[in-house]
């Protein structure tokens, strides 16, 4: 017996190196190295500096920016930074990777929207009566929409998906 045991030890290497890991894909590994204060903080300054195009609110009640274009800064969220801007118009966030666009039921002014080219899933916010009495033109194209639904917004006029 102590011969076999002697041959197992002698095919086996000495300097037997761990196995690597596999491979994980740019995106989960950039999604791991972000620190979500950091990326808060960066989508803050973001929304801030895409803002632009101050005029008279809808309620008249006073002026507030009514455009927002951040697009292509590869912003994965939109947190509640946009509760801040309900008197938004305009808004451009395509060509990042947001998911989840249900900030926008704070929005009730918007007209134009377009985020196409993120990784948004779901639209169920669009099916909700009443809440885009406004919006006219719609831009989701090139996402991760797989369920169609029936849409409440009755002066929309161009959807894309």
């Amino acid at each position: 017996m102590s011969d076999n045991s002697e041959d197992e030890e002698k095919s086996q290497p000495e300097d037997v190196e761990p196995e690597e890991p596999e491979e994980k894909s740019d995106e989960s590994e950039e999604e791991e190295q972000r620190d979500p204060r950091e990326e808060r903080a960066t989508v803050e300054k973001v929304i801030k500096d895409g803002l632009s195009d101050i005029s008279k609110t809808a309620d008249n009640d006073g002026y507030a920016f009514s455009k927002l274009s951040i697009s292509e800064k590869e912003i994965r969220s939109l947190f509640r930074y946009l509760r801040n801007y309900p008197h938004l118009r305009y808004i451009d966030f395509s060509q990042n990777a947001i998911r989840d666009i249900s900030i926008l039921s704070n929005i009730p002014y918007l007209l134009t929207l377009n985020a196409s080219q993120n990784k948004i899933e779901k639209i169920d916010l669009f099916a909700e009566d009443g809440l885009f009495t406004y919006l006219q033109k719609v831009n989701l194209k090139t996402n991760r929409i797989r369920e169609l639904i029936p849409i409440q917004m009755p002066r929309l006029r161009h959807l894309n998906l």
